[in-house]
């Protein structure tokens, strides 16, 4: 017998296993059929950084309404500058022109 002949036989017998044969079908079957298969784990992956910007966004966000809070109520000029431009509020002898 040749090398080439065996190498075939042997390998002839490995792929006709039946242990490699249902470890083959388990692996199959867990990456592409599985309530946890690769497809659903790329998403939540994809998911789960999306939903890390977005924390990021919001954090920023965050402090940066607790900086415009400090500010304003920490100093009541600023207070009363904010509530005439947000809300057009304004003192008794005064008129308020809105212009846009």
């Amino acid at each position: 017998m040749t090398f080439g002949k065996r190498l075939l036989q042997h390998l002839k017998a490995l792929l006709t296993s039946k242990y490699l044969i249902v470890l083959s079908l388990a692996i199959v079957w867990m990456i592409f059929f599985d309530n946890y298969n690769l497809p659903s784990h790329v998403s939540m992956n994809q998911q789960i950084s999306q939903l890390k910007a977005d924390k990021q966004f919001y954090q920023k966000a965050i402090q940066e309404v607790d900086f415009e809070y400090a500010k304003l109520y920490n100093n009541p000029e600023a207070l009363e500058r904010y509530a005439r431009e947000q809300f057009y509020m304004k003192r008794a002898d005064e008129d308020v022109f809105v212009v846009e």
